[in-house]
């Protein structure tokens, strides 16, 4: 899975395809339920070609090689998702519905998309991008501190994730550590945290790296709503983009929401600029 997306990065590195740690992220972060009722593998030749991915109650993922776009392939791949979506909503006595999100200049997912009655829902995504080459170093509030996490950080540090994110997160300390011990790419140095004088994480952000192709992600970035305001989450970020260039990266990627302004501001600040955007396609009956 993680070749299908290196390989698609080096084709189309702002269009089309997720960051290999944006799928680690997805997978192994709390979901309550087996990898292998989530993934379903496409292969040729005993080589994987292309995935699909039900990633939440109503959302998924597809991908398949860079060759492979618009293919019978890719079809098979988003007819798979949005069953399986709809059969799991079944078993649960919800609403059927399914939603995927697209680059917006990929003509050809949206089509295939359009084809199957999906239609855009005025939800977004802005994808951000910066080069590594220069980059100010960190500066925290007095009493704080930037660094990578310890083990004595792990619960702050899931409830710092908690509570940037609630409603809707359900990181907890237990989650948390599940990640780190089975994510493949986990580093405890590449999950940055800024810690407040009382010990408590004030601000983290989690990079991932893409050897193949020498960019980082960032997934996730938090900050408390305590401490918002008072340079933890830039500071997080750049000490992430010093140790994202110290593994050999030379471009950092990372996305939000296009309505969240607050993290489109923090990550222009540091020096992220617009690589592309992304609408949600939507489906219901």
């Amino acid at each position: 899975m993680t070749r299908v997306l290196e390989a698609g990065l080096a084709a189309t590195p702002d269009s089309g395809f997720m960051h290999p740690g944006d799928l680690r992220w997805r997978a192994f972060k709390a979901h309550g339920f087996p990898l292998s009722e989530l993934i379903e593998l496409w292969e040729d030749d005993g080589r994987v070609v292309g995935f699909g991915f039900l990633e939440a109650a109503s959302e998924f993922s597809a991908q398949v090689e860079p060759e492979r776009r618009g293919s019978e392939l890719e079809q098979e791949v988003l007819a798979w998702c949005h069953a399986g979506v709809l059969q799991w909503r079944a078993e649960n006595d919800l609403e059927p519905r399914c939603e995927i999100e697209v680059f917006a200049d990929d003509s050809v997912r949206g089509e295939m998309l359009e084809s199957m009655g999906y239609r855009r829902t005025g939800a977004g995504f802005v994808a951000f991008k910066r080069t590594l080459a220069e980059i100010p170093e960190p500066c925290v509030p007095d009493g704080f501190e930037v660094r990578g996490l310890q083990d004595r950080d792990i619960d702050s540090r899931a409830t710092c994730q908690f509570e940037a994110f609630t409603p809707g997160s359900r990181t907890t300390p237990e989650t948390w550590r599940a990640l780190m011990a089975n994510a493949p790419g986990y580093d405890t140095d590449l999950d940055t945290v800024v810690v407040a004088p009382d010990g408590t994480v004030a601000a983290a952000a989690l990079a991932w790296l893409d050897r193949a192709n020498a960019i980082g992600l960032y997934e996730p970035v938090a900050t408390r709503p305590t401490h918002q305001r008072q340079g933890c989450g830039t500071a997080a970020l750049l000490r992430g983009l010093h140790t994202m260039r110290a593994h050999g990266m030379t471009t950092a990627f990372v996305a939000t929401n296009v309505t969240n302004l607050a993290a489109r501001a923090l990550y222009t600040a540091v020096g992220f600029v617009d690589r592309n955007h992304g609408f949600e396609y939507g489906w219901r009956p």
